[in-house]
């Protein structure tokens, strides 16, 4: 089974993920289908090869113990290896999302009709609702700490 799982491994790498990664770096244009590609490889690479892996791995250490120092080793590298996958998602996410918030698109928070945003007839602007808008230029005027105003500007 463990050799049928890194066969899989291997040829789930070589023919969708690494050719994913390549063509979004090789042809960044336009950015959707770059980025796309990006998520696609990394997703598939955690589920397809990194946890199984890992979970089989883990079958094998609970049922027969450690055997020799190879095999620890072995279980260290696949564990380091499907944490680091699971944190480039994490970044990527984080990523996407900052990416998102900087264009101006807000998403509704979860369980909310998605109705209430500041562009819809129902929702409020940030200075109604009491949040700070220094559209009109004070911003300079505010100390970033504490919010207290400076007496020199």
């Amino acid at each position: 089974v463990y050799l049928g799982v890194m066969i899989w491994a291997l040829v789930a790498f070589c023919l969708f993920v690494s050719p994913q990664l390549m063509w979004s770096f090789q042809f960044p244009d336009p950015e959707y289908f770059s980025e796309r590609r990006r998520k696609d490889a990394l997703l598939f690479g955690v589920s397809m090869y990194d946890l199984p892996l890992l979970v089989l791995q883990c079958m094998i250490i609970s049922k027969h113990n450690l055997s020799n120092g190879w095999q620890g080793i072995s279980f260290g590298l696949s564990l380091f290896c499907t944490l680091l996958s699971i944190a480039q998602i994490g970044v990527y996410y984080c990523y996407t999302k900052r990416k998102l918030l900087a264009q101006g698109v807000f998403l509704p928070p979860l369980g909310s009709s998605g109705n209430s945003g500041p562009g819809s007839a129902t929702g409020h602007s940030p200075s109604e609702a009491g949040g700070d808008n220094r559209s009109d230029g004070d911003a300079d005027d505010h100390d970033h700490d504490s919010g207290l105003v400076d007496e020199n500007g």
